[in-house]
């Protein structure tokens, strides 16, 4: 490790203890991908799961943002679901909701962010352009 570090190829940090986990880092020079730092990908997390809960204020919801709810865009975060993706999921089931309200005179609203969840696999499959 001394020597690799010796000639730049990465950086590495002891633990502390024997509890402890150390840290190696790849030097930029050797690391041909793009570093995100932990607060940056937080910083990111946190953005996602900020505009699901914004998309969850429409009038056919009727739920809090619950800490399920919050682990359904913590998964969708981390599968990589692009934001759009979900904003189509979540437009296209409220319309169905919007459709069952007009023509079953029902009054029944969406409680929960988890019944958009195949409308937003659905939506990943639809083919349409950005302007429809």
């Amino acid at each position: 490790m001394e020597e690799l570090q010796g000639h730049n190829v990465c950086q590495f940090q002891t633990a502390t203890n024997q509890r402890a986990s150390g840290q190696i880092a790849i030097c930029d020079a050797f690391w041909p991908y793009e570093k995100t730092s932990k607060d940056e990908a937080t910083q990111d997390l946190a953005s996602y799961v900020a505009q699901i809960q914004q998309m969850g204020s429409r009038s056919c919801v009727a739920s809090s943002f619950t800490l399920a709810d919050e682990n359904l865009a913590n998964a969708l975060f981390q599968r990589g679901v692009p934001i759009q993706q979900v904003e189509r999921g979540f437009l296209l089931g409220c319309a169905r909701k919007y459709a069952t309200l007009l023509n079953s005179k029902s009054d029944a609203l969406i409680v929960s962010s988890s019944h958009f969840q195949d409308m937003i696999e659905e939506s990943g499959e639809l083919q349409m352009s950005e302007d429809h």
